[in-house]
C-alpha cells in the first residue's frame, strides 16, 4: 500500500489545511506490503480531498469513517505554513478550530510587526529617500508584499470553514 502525503481539504481556493489521521504518513510502503497497523490497532494514512471543502463536511467524513486527526497542517494563499499536533487525544472539532485559531493569532503578531516595521522604515527614508535607494525600495516593496500576504492567510485562517469566500 502506498500512501502519499496529499492534503485534505482547502479551506479556500490554493489555502489548504490537511489532516494526518492516526499516525504518520507511510510513504515508503510497496504496494503488496500489508497495511501498517500500530498498538492500538489503527492504521495510517493521510486523506486528500481536490476541492474547497468546509470544516462540516470533512468532520462529517471523519466521523462517518471513524477516524482521529492526529495532525493538521495549513498552508494559506499567502505561502505560509504550518503544523498543529495533537498531542492531546483532541476531537477533529476542537483541532482544526484551534489550528485556526492560533494560525489566525500567529498572523494578527505578524501584521503588528510588519506595521512596526513599515513605520520604522517611514521614520528612517523619506519618500525620496526610498525613490532613490534600491535597497530601501526592495525593502518597502516585500513589506508590503508581506503586509498583502498576511492580511489574506489571516482571512483564510479566520473564515476558512466557508466553503466560498471569494
Amino acid at each position: 500500500m502506498k500512501i502519499k502525503n496529499k492534503n485534505i481539504f482547502r479551506i479556500i481556493p490554493a489555502a489548504t489545511l490537511t489532516v494526518v489521521l492516526c499516525c504518520p504518513s507511510v510513504s515508503q510502503a510497496q504496494p503488496s506490503d500489508p497495511p501498517v497497523i500500530d498498538r492500538n490497532g489503527h492504521s495510517r494514512a493521510n486523506v486528500g480531498l481536490g476541492a474547497a471543502t468546509r470544516d462540516d463536511e470533512v468532520l462529517d467524513l471523519l466521523l462517518r469513517h471513524n477516524v482521529t486527526p492526529r495532525a493538521v497542517f495549513m498552508q494559506t494563499p499567502g505561502g505560509f505554513s504550518g503544523a498543529h499536533r495533537n498531542n492531546d487525544g483532541q476531537d477533529a472539532q476542537t483541532l482544526i478550530e484551534e489550528a485556526r485559531a492560533k494560525t489566525a493569532e500567529s498572523f494578527e503578531n505578524s501584521l503588528e510587526g510588519n506595521l512596526v516595521r513599515l513605520r520604522d522604515l517611514a521614520e528612517t527614508y523619506t519618500e525620496e529617500d526610498i525613490a532613490a535607494n534600491e535597497d530601501a525600495r526592495n525593502q518597502a516593496r516585500s513589506l508590503l508584499i508581506h503586509r498583502a500576504a498576511f492580511e489574506v492567510s489571516l482571512a483564510a485562517a479566520k473564515n476558512g470553514s466557508e466553503k466560498d469566500l471569494f
